[in-house]
């Protein structure tokens, strides 16, 4: 009896034998690879907040510096826009890139503190405004430089176009529907007997004026002859080379104000060999115009009597009260019109602008005064 129960005891003390070293070392390796694991997946699961990226609370000043000279932004707008960035507190400054409604709001705030600084200069203030006014500005263009329209087939009815013939004379028309399979335009007012200047196969180029945009151009060819209920028309092939024909590179905005132009005499003085170039306003010449558009570039205007092109001018007006500009400017085209009055139109370009009267034009094409 005494040996069956040492046997039994044992048996049991067998299996509550201690595992040996190997085992405890593998189950510790395997504890701390799922704790590891752990760790590794709790990190990875928060949001991460990337340098120089506007989905984190810091932005990284190399990214937004190298951003701000690919706009094309001199180092007096760079200092500029970091000013107001604090004084604005934004927590993402690239948004300023890209978001127009923040971007104004930033420039707003900026103009308010300027203009109630007591310790400014008026010419301190003046060059502040200037270069808050041309950060806005070349933001926009850098914004428009990829626009555009890059399809004919996205033409809308009712586009006026000019029809380059190849003979070189130009005729005008009208858009009335824009078909997968072809232009369909209203049939080009021609001399009498010339109808065939539009037949099938005539090749052409079709130049146009997108409203607040610019101008386009594309080359086509007749496709036929058609007639829409009384009215005759042609069809005009699309085309995959629309071609902008030019980058505006000031926003340009209506106007609709009186101003007075004289035109601008040159004279020399002093020696032959040492001449001096001066401009003098003929006052006796002075006439009353009127404003329909205007940018810091230029204006376009229509005034009673003609300028030659190539010209010079000098322009007075007011945009607002208290707000007077003076302008050089030099006659790049002119379009006659029909009726009395203003019956010249002459787009001007201004070679000599004041930087307050820049501010002036600035503050009311950006809807900032």
């Amino acid at each position: 009896m005494a040996q069956s129960l040492y046997c039994i005891l044992l048996q049991t003390t067998s299996y509550l034998s201690l595992p040996d070293t190997t085992s405890i070392i593998i189950f510790v390796i395997i504890i701390v690879i799922l704790v590891l694991l752990i760790i590794l997946g709790s990190i990875l699961s928060k949001k991460p907040v990337l340098r120089g990226s506007t989905s984190g609370k810091r932005y990284n000043k190399f990214v937004f510096e190298r951003m701000a000279r690919d706009v094309g932004f001199e180092k007096r707008h760079i200092d500029t826009l970091k000013r107001l960035i604090v004084i604005s507190n934004i927590r993402h400054p690239l948004f300023l890139f890209t978001n127009a409604g923040l971007l104004d709001s930033v420039l707003k705030k900026g103009i308010y503190s300027i203009e109630r600084q007591p310790s400014l200069s008026e010419d301190e203030r003046i060059q502040l405004l200037n270069t808050i006014y041309e950060i806005k500005q070349t933001i926009e263009f850098h914004a428009k430089r990829g626009l555009g329209l890059r399809s004919t087939y996205l033409i809308k009815p009712g586009q006026l176009f000019t029809l380059h013939h190849e003979t070189g004379e130009r005729f005008h028309s009208k858009l009335i529907s824009n078909h997968s399979s072809a232009l369909v335009c209203s049939y080009p007012v021609v001399p009498p007997g010339n109808q065939y200047m539009f037949r099938k196969g005539t090749h052409l180029k079709v130049f146009f004026w997108r409203e607040r945009d610019t101008g386009y151009s594309f080359p086509s060819h007749v496709l036929g002859f058609d007639r829409t209920g009384t009215v005759p028309n042609i069809s005009l092939q699309h085309s995959r080379k629309i071609k902008r024909e030019q980058h505006r590179k000031f926003n340009r905005k209506p106007l609709k104000k009186s101003c007075f132009i004289y035109p601008l005499k040159i004279v020399y003085e002093g020696t032959k060999r040492n001449p001096r170039k001066k401009v003098i306003p003929e006052e006796n010449k002075r006439q009353i115009a009127v404003i329909f558009d205007i940018s810091v570039g230029g204006c376009r205007i229509g005034c009673p009597s003609i300028h030659s092109k190539g010209s010079y001018l000098k322009l007075e007006f007011d945009i607002k009260p208290r707000t007077p500009v003076t302008a050089l400017g030099k006659v790049l085209s002119i379009k006659q019109r029909p009726g009395s009055g203003a019956n010249h139109i002459v787009h001007v370009k201004f070679v000599k602008l004041t930087s307050k009267s820049r501010n002036f034009i600035y503050s009311y094409v950006y809807n900032y005064i």
